[in-house]
């Protein structure tokens, strides 16, 4: 709501003097300056700042942010730096299971794999995603508070690279039909897709003297769960202790 734009021309440049728009509880604002030549565009340069602008708001996914970017480029090339602070941001997934995905190893005969879709400029972008203080993902296993921030190298829609690390600041973890805390939770990121980050996850329960739980390696979307306890304890008495509350005998 409430966009503006002051631009001014001067010969074969247009000087945006600032653009503004409001969103939810903040705003972003900007200002450029594009070259022509002949009466198109040559190069641009300019600058996004902004406060807790609601950018994203849909029953499931609903996200504030609060840019800090530089741009500059021509229209083969676009170059993007800067930081993302998401200040509030919650993941409440729909409880639908969704349509039922095809294997990956079904072939269909004579029929002919899409073209990938491409960006019509190459695309630059260092860019540090930082999250703030009231991130909330909520599924039907994970509750839990979010915190951490990732590095992430755009070169495309589809080719999205991070390092850093995601970590549970608090939270639970559902398996085997009980609640279980989560003492270690992290998503770590080591330059390979954002999709694809490794996981460190570990949720326990405490009974006494005994602490039962799981363990979540591997990396998604192909998690590793395992048993786990302190005192080592057999299979069966840790999942005794998780779902009774008490050893098996």
């Amino acid at each position: 709501r409430d966009v503006g734009i002051k631009t001014r021309f001067v010969d074969d440049t247009v000087f945006i003097d600032s653009i503004d728009a409001f969103s939810g509880p903040g705003h972003i604002q900007g200002k450029a300056v594009v070259r022509l030549n002949g009466g198109t565009i040559s190069s641009f340069e300019g600058r996004l700042e902004g406060d807790r602008f609601q950018t994203i708001y849909f029953p499931e996914l609903q996200v504030q942010s609060s840019p800090s970017l530089l741009f500059a480029g021509t229209p083969d090339k676009i170059i993007v730096k800067g930081t993302i602070l998401l200040p509030d941001v919650s993941v409440v997934p729909t409880r639908s299971s969704g349509v039922a995905q095809v294997s990956p190893d079904v072939v269909r005969a004579g029929k002919t794999q899409p073209a990938p879709h491409r960006l019509p400029f190459q695309l630059d972008a260092q860019v540090k995603m930082v999250l703030g203080d009231s991130v909330l993902f909520k599924t039907e296993s994970i509750d839990a508070k979010l915190t951490g921030q990732v590095d992430l190298t755009l070169q495309d829609l589809d080719k999205i690279s991070g390092r850093g690390e995601i970590r549970s600041v608090k939270g639970r973890f559902q398996t085997y039909g009980v609640q279980l805390d989560i003492v270690r939770g992290r998503l770590l990121f080591t330059g390979g897709p954002i999709h694809t980050p490794s996981l460190d996850v570990l949720a326990l329960k405490t009974i006494g003297d005994v602490k039962a739980g799981v363990t979540v390696t591997g990396k998604l979307p192909s998690p590793v769960l395992k048993l786990y306890s302190d005192p080592a304890l057999q299979d069966m008495d840790i999942l005794a202790y998780i779902v009774l509350g008490h050893p098996l005998g």
